[in-house]
């Protein structure tokens, strides 16, 4: 499951309002890549998605999954 199941946009959508290319998305989803995120990038993740900031770390940080969070 990626992010982009998170929020109301489909995966192009939720890429390019993240500014994340498609190749980096993909590997990021699979678990291949952890990519370097910029502020800008994770904003833009917690704004889509609608989830506050220590929430978005607290998943990067392995303590939650994803699919324990709420779609929006």
């Amino acid at each position: 499951m990626g992010w982009h199941h998170k929020s109301a946009m489909n995966q192009k959508d939720f890429m390019k309002a993240v500014g994340f290319n498609e190749g980096t998305y993909r590997r990021w989803i699979n678990e291949r890549t952890v990519p370097k995120y910029t502020a800008e990038q994770l904003a833009a993740i917690c704004e889509v998605c609608r989830i506050d900031g220590n929430t978005l770390l607290d998943f990067l940080a392995g303590e939650i999954d994803l699919e324990e969070l709420p779609n929006n």
